[in-house]
């Protein structure tokens, strides 16, 4: 890579590094509190912390369930790795620091750093974690005589293929560029989980939107038609191009790039006998193709969403994908391009090849109006969740992790203590991917470094394990329940209460399944808050949470780079910027009732969240419902029947329910 072309890049580089250290611009956004939303936790046990032992394993970057065992791949001291890279670009403006948090350090040198990857592996029948791999440490720095740079810096993919486990590493060959025409990233392969092997060869270069580049690691390992793919990467960002792996396990195994240069390739997800490519782009925005990848030949790719989904720039990047119930789901998010903090989406594609929108900004399109299926906004509603960073099927359940950055608020007076509840990433269920739940809003109570939900696969059984991004303590890896987490009563939208752990270890398990498929309606009289009755409800209790706007706030500056880039590193002040944020407030009590609908007459705009929570006569409490945010809907049945026979068949089912909710509560809700 030349020093051109990095420049080039310094842009989409320095602020995707920037979003996925902390992203967040909004240091000081909490001067008012933000206490943790209700929420379901779900069963969960910790099977390791603190790195494994050694906090300089601060990623698990990887993971998969592999011959009955759980395989764990680590990026080393990934924060400390970011700023070595910055401080590349642009020597001398103080990137790299061996302190840039007070509970977070790197070595004074940054060519000191302990970046051997690992891999783990966890048997469930012993319970015990044992370290399977470690990266050599031989490969001589030529700008640093003396010390030595291990082959690996980070395990990022890993994937089964015909009976052996893959691995994907990265280098450091984008900070120390003299040592890409040395060493290569490099692809692990085994075939009893004991013993890997790097695949003999590896591509020399890849052919980018930028020209002619030499990869540095890879990111996105499927199996797609009996054949192995990967994404290469020039760079510690992730996005790259599409290669096939062919004869991986044979003496000499080949690379071919199937995806043309101009696509900046993030994800991949096999769906619909298809494989669906996610994209990234300054210019336009994100963007979902998809490809057959004919054998022989170069493959086709088809755009199926472009220009960000109808919102340009401001979403740049698809960062996740997940296949669940006959939908591709994609999680995006933007980089601090127009906005004081970074949004995510999350939108869905059917086999037609249609999308719609499932979390996020309502807007219009060259296809109609998108408004969100969920009727939840960019982030779940949390401004801080920057990164819809994973997504897997758990017991019946689509689960979307985050990368939630308001750990980064840690050090601030009165504040930090003040936002504590909201630390630690966010992990949203659905049972139907239309109405969502909290599973936890603070990494299972261990949220405080625990900033991000980085990996997420389920075993042949569907119990889920989830492991984290922590820069100060190290890695977390976490396994789920193995209760259902979705109902089979033919509605799809209701958890089980078998399926959540109760919220103290003397506390009972809750009797009562959660309310179902919540919707808040705002009428001129009030907001109707409605859900589907839960069996053995004697009562239902509504929570409102309302908004809270916070002028005027301190914000950390936007450094203006030579090129014209906006890093945005909110760890290194000072505080120069100000902006207008808007936050929610407590959860409180509005209301009892014992039907299935509740007015809240002291609630007659937006800005208003609600869960609901069943009652019965001996148990404990229900988990709490889904989020459901007030949405203006049309005032008549007529209008909303017109809607309904206008709409596409995927919108048409959300409007039917809220026209039999409507008929429901008609003449109720401004009622005596």
């Amino acid at each position: 890579m030349t020093m051109s072309s990095n420049h080039a890049v310094v842009h989409r580089r320095l602020l995707l590094m920037a979003g996925a250290v902390l992203a967040c611009a909004a240091m000081l956004a909490a001067v008012a509190a933000m206490p943790a939303a209700a929420q379901t936790r779900m069963a969960t046990k910790q099977l390791a912390r603190q790195g494994f032992g050694d906090q300089r394993n601060s990623y698990a970057w990887s993971m998969a369930w592999f011959k009955g065992k759980l395989y764990v791949g680590t990026a080393r001291q990934e924060l400390c790795v970011e700023n070595a890279t910055l401080d590349f670009y642009y020597p001398g403006r103080g990137y790299y620091t061996p302190n840039p948090a007070s509970d977070i350090n790197c070595p004074p040198n940054m060519y000191d750093m302990d970046l051997q990857a690992e891999i783990w592996q966890y048997n469930p029948g012993t319970r015990h974690w044992k370290r399977v791999y470690q990266s050599p440490l031989d490969v001589t720095n030529p700008r640093a005589p003396g010390k030595l740079v291990p082959r690996d810096i980070a395990f990022r993919g890993m994937t089964v293929y015909r009976g052996q486990l893959y691995v994907g590493g990265v280098t450091a060959d984008e900070y120390i560029p003299e040592l890409a025409g040395v060493t290569r990233p490099r692809i692990l392969r085994t075939s009893d989980g004991e013993n890997f092997k790097a695949l003999p060869q590896s591509p020399h270069t890849i052919h980018t939107f930028l020209g002619v580049q030499k990869p540095i690691g890879y990111r996105s390992m499927v199996v797609y038609k009996d054949r192995l793919y990967v994404t290469a990467s020039s760079g510690l960002t992730g996005d790259g191009v599409v290669l096939r792996v062919d004869s991986p396990s044979g003496k000499r195994p080949h690379f071919r790039q199937i995806s043309p240069p101009n696509l900046q390739v993030f994800e991949m997800q096999p769906f619909n006998g298809q494989l669906y490519v996610g994209t990234g782009s300054n210019a336009t925005g994100y963007g979902v193709y998809r490809t057959r990848a004919e054998q022989g030949s170069s493959s086709r790719f088809i755009p199926v969403v472009s220009d960000g989904a109808g919102r340009g720039r401001e979403i740049t990047s698809v960062v996740s994908m997940g296949a669940f119930k006959d939908r591709l789901y994609v999680g995006a998010s933007g980089w601090f391009t127009g906005s004081l903090l970074a949004e995510s989406e999350l939108i869905r594609v059917n086999k037609r090849n249609r999308w719609e929108l499932v979390a996020g900004k309502a807007r219009a399109t060259s296809t109609g109006l998108k408004a969100p299926i969920s009727g939840l906004p960019d982030g779940f509603g949390n401004i801080f969740n920057t990164h819809f960073w994973r997504m897997a099927n758990v017991r019946g359940a689509l689960m979307v992790g985050t990368n939630d950055s308001s750990w980064g608020m840690r050090e601030i007076p009165i504040v930090g203590p003040t936002l504590a509840p909201e630390y630690g990433f966010d992990i949203y269920g659905s049972c139907d991917g239309r109405f969502w739940w909290p599973v936890t809003k603070n990494a299972f109570g261990d949220g405080r470094y625990n900033f991000g939900a980085r990996t997420m696969i389920t075993n042949p059984k569907g119990r889920g394990f989830f492991g984290s991004a922590n820069h100060a303590q190290g890695t977390s890896v976490w396994r789920g329940g193995i209760a259902p987490m979705c109902s089979s009563d033919g509605k799809g939208a209701r958890a089980s209460a078998a399926a959540v752990a109760p919220s103290s270890p003397h506390q009972a398990k809750p009797d009562v399944a959660r309310p179902a498929r919540a919707l808040a309606d705002v009428e001129r009289c009030g907001t109707v808050v409605s859900w589907d009755r839960s069996p053995g409800a004697t009562r239902y209790r509504v929570l409102r949470a309302d908004d809270r706007l916070l002028r005027d706030v301190p914000l950390p500056e936007r450094r203006v780079l030579p090129d014209g880039a906006v890093p945005d590193d909110p760890l290194q002040g000072p505080f120069t910027r100000r902006g207008d944020l808007t936050l929610p407030g407590a959860w409180q009590d509005v209301g009892t009732t014992s039907r299935s609908w509740f007015v809240d007459r002291s609630a007659t705009g937006a800005g208003h969240r609600y869960q609901v929570v069943a009652e019965s006569a001996h148990g404990p409490a229900s988990p709490p419902s889904n989020l459901a945010f007030g949405v203006v809907r049309p005032s008549s049945l007529r209008a909303l029947a017109h809607i309904s026979r206008r709409g596409t068949a995927e919108d048409a089912s959300m409007t039917r329910l809220a026209i039999e909710r409507r008929a429901r509560y008609s003449g109720v809700s401004c009622g005596s």
